[in-house]
């Protein structure tokens, strides 16, 4: 049976929490394919915002997340509103 690809567009690490309970459940579930993406965070200096990777992701990546830039090819996308 093909997986069905899930992307989970969380914005920025803190809207992570609001997403946790419904990540478990996807992540226990064999049959979905579960991707991140995560190009909203930015760091200001001077004036200017920077693209900004946080340690956060890294740890995440550790524990089995996989992060991706890719928008295109998801059956389905989840965005929160937070």
């Amino acid at each position: 049976m093909k997986k069905i690809k899930l992307l989970f567009k969380l914005g920025y690490v803190y809207h992570k929490a609001a997403f946790d309970p419904v990540i478990d459940v996807f992540m226990k579930d064999p049959q979905y394919d579960i991707y991140f993406s995560m190009q909203e965070e930015r760091i200001r200096r001077f004036f200017i915002n920077f693209n900004y990777r946080s340690p956060l992701i890294d740890e995440w990546i550790r524990q089995g997340y996989r992060f991706t830039e890719e928008k295109k090819g998801f059956d389905v996308i989840i965005v929160g509103d937070t």
